[in-house]
């Protein structure tokens, strides 16, 4: 049970720290796009894009965690 919850935790601070450089990124992106109008590079959309997705995969195993914690498995 313990060790459910542990990794239901570190799971989350993973993810939380996989958005902070999107998060980042996309600001800059903003304010590039207000000051000069210009649009990222694709390699760069897709390197934030994988970032993105990777942190998407694991929010839905934070929640089946729960689930089976909850349950007492």
């Amino acid at each position: 049970m313990v060790c459910l919850f542990h990794l239901k935790m570190l799971l989350f601070f993973v993810a939380a720290i996989l958005s902070l450089r999107p998060t980042f990124t996309i600001s800059k992106w903003l304010k590039a796009l207000d000051v000069a109008g210009t649009l990222p590079q694709p390699e760069s959309v897709r390197f934030v894009r994988k970032w993105i997705m990777v942190q998407a995969h694991i929010i839905p195993v934070i929640a089946v965690i729960a689930v089976f914690w909850a349950r007492g498995m």
